[in-house]
């Protein structure tokens, strides 16, 4: 946790696991008296903070109020508006304001806490809450900042060989600086990162406010301050095609996806499904979208010892994504994941061992579900937290399987406490009987 001064305070940086839930003492209270009135001892679930008083979260906390400001919890009408956490934390400026006033009499710290590795709009959310903080007000032209960091946070950027010199692709090179990259402690590189970012928001701010457009090509210019992230970008699409070179590494094809637009149809998209850890390319999902891959499949890390009370086993995270604006949705695909990691985890794990506690949406049982994407018109699938105990290859195998018998119009069951064998069982017999499963309607 790092100390700076600003204004009247000193702003630490804190980093929270992402999808943690961060709750109120207040709230604490109410979980420990429910759990200790059935006779049961009281254990803070894993992935749920507390909040401190002198703390504000962006970004993560799956909450908005004054206290928090992320946007990963909002469900319909309220997504447009707050697409990213910086477009929250915009649209909350003034009752930031009347926080900070209660905070002159009584608080000399405030803490800022976002999630740890901060993507563009972790940063961007902190360098307007640090703004708030630090002059009372937002700079001149920040809306275009939180425009872009929306439209980033949401996929909407593509990038090309040909334009590589972008805000994004930039705060994503950070992290393979040589400096961050010899750095072993986790915290700290996050701290470094947030940094690093912190000093790109503000080039981003002089330069807007000098009257250049945010994805303006000329944007940086020559002996920038980010020459360095810039020299990495430069050659990253020559990785990213020498690791698309070797067959063994991937898996192209065309996937059927349900169209967004309308529930009867299906369509047929180019596909791309890796099988290896695509190691030292910073931009690899961007670099597939302006191939036109539409649905790509990428693992994040594979094999990763995690402990599991006494017990020691392999996880693994994968990223499934399509762009937004193509007509196609993963809707169902991360709660049919979620399904199966709750039977792969009854197989492995005792009772005690599993993500036991409050569910954290209302179709799952658990605090750490794999994230369905419906922030973000289900078109990302996130694995849980924790990391899955599937395979890389069960993880594609499921999700393939599904959707190569996609049956449209059909709800999937909820999955409650009460019927969660149930769940289990009808997701087990959707995977099983693929054949004579496709929609009437196809669209190609």
């Amino acid at each position: 946790m790092s100390e700076t001064k600003v204004g009247n305070y000193k702003v630490n940086h804190k980093f929270a696991r992402q999808g943690t839930i961060a709750k109120l003492p207040q709230e604490i209270k109410i979980l420990r008296a429910e759990t200790e009135s059935k006779g049961k001892e009281f254990k803070l679930p894993r992935n749920i903070v507390e909040i401190q008083s002198n703390e504000m979260w962006v970004d993560v906390g799956n909450r908005n109020d004054e206290h928090c400001r992320d946007h990963h919890q909002f469900k319909g009408d309220d997504i447009i508006n707050n697409q990213c956490a910086a477009a929250v934390v915009y649209n909350s400026y003034n009752a930031h304001q009347d926080l900070l006033k209660k905070f002159d009499k009584t608080t000399e710290e405030i803490t800022i806490v976002t999630h740890s590795n901060p993507d563009f709009d972790a940063v961007a959310s902190t360098y307007l809450m640090k703004k708030i903080i630090e002059d009372g007000r937002l700079p001149e032209n920040i809306k275009k900042l939180v425009d872009y960091t929306s439209r980033v946070d949401t996929g909407r950027m593509i990038l090309s060989p040909d334009n590589y010199k972008t805000a994004h692709a930039v705060l994503n090179a950070i992290s393979e600086t040589e400096k961050i990259m010899n750095e072993s402690d986790f915290d700290r590189k996050s701290q470094m990162k947030m940094e690093r970012g912190l000093e790109l928001m503000d080039y981003l701010i002089e330069s807007i406010n000098k009257g250049k457009e945010i994805d303006s090509p000329d944007l940086f210019e020559d002996n920038n301050p980010f020459m360095e992230e810039l020299n990495l970008l430069k050659e990253d699409n020559k990785r990213y095609k020498q690791f698309l070179s070797d067959n063994k590494n991937i898996e192209i094809g065309t996937t059927i996806l349900p169209s967004s637009e309308d529930c009867n149809k299906v369509l047929e998209v180019k596909s791309l499904i890796v099988k290896e850890i695509p190691e030292g390319i910073i931009m690899f999902k961007d670099w597939a979208r302006g191939d036109g891959y539409i649905f790509t499949s990428i693992p994040m890390y594979k094999d990763r010892e995690t402990q599991f009370g006494d017990k020691k086993l392999n996880t693994n995270r994968v990223f499934l994504a399509v762009p937004p604006d193509m007509g196609v949705t993963l809707s169902h695909v991360g709660r049919i994941l979620e399904q199966q990691e709750c039977k792969k985890e009854q197989q492995l794990l005792s009772k005690d061992q599993q993500r036991n506690g409050p569910p954290r949406f209302d179709w799952c049982t658990n605090p750490d579900p794999w994230f369905d994407g419906a922030p973000f018109n289900f078109t990302i699938v996130d694995t849980c937290n924790r990391g899955s105990l599937m395979s890389v290859e069960e993880i594609n195998q499921v999700t393939k399987q599904y959707l190569r018998g996609l049956t449209h119009g059909k709800e999937l069951p909820n999955q409650k406490e009460t019927d969660r064998k149930d769940s289990l069982d009808a997701t087990s017999s959707m995977l099983s009987n693929t054949e004579d499963r496709f929609p009437k309607t196809r669209t190609i």
